[in-house]
């Protein structure tokens, strides 16, 4: 959500959450690598499923917002602060879920949330 109160395009909420997962993962480049030009890095991959935000993972878990946000903040759900809100990653819901282990390890508990 922007400050305003409006919300972000779904294209702006995937950079979003490309932008942050790179950084999650991302060390840094080797020495002497040649910076792509811009427009032309393909990953050869699809594009990550858009970000979820609470209240469409409150409607997916049968479970109030508050408790998708208590469970991002608590990092039982891969997920970002974007303003006051939460976006959460669609795998990591579905591991939540259905009680599948995630990458850190934990198994997340399967069934109803809350």
């Amino acid at each position: 959500m922007r400050a305003d109160g409006g919300r972000l395009s779904p294209d702006a909420e995937r950079l979003l959450i490309a932008l942050h997962r790179a950084a999650e993962t991302l060390d840094g480049s080797a020495r002497g690598t040649t910076p792509a030009a811009p427009g032309t890095v393909d990953t050869g991959e699809e594009a990550a499923p858009a970000p979820l935000t609470t209240g469409q993972a409150a409607d997916i878990l049968g479970c109030s917002r508050r408790l998708v946000r208590r469970l991002a903040a608590a990092g039982r759900l891969r997920a970002f602060r974007l303003g006051r809100d939460w976006l959460i990653d669609p795998g990591t819901l579905d591991d939540y879920r259905f009680g599948r282990e995630n990458s850190h390890g934990r198994h997340h508990h399967a069934g109803r949330a809350g």
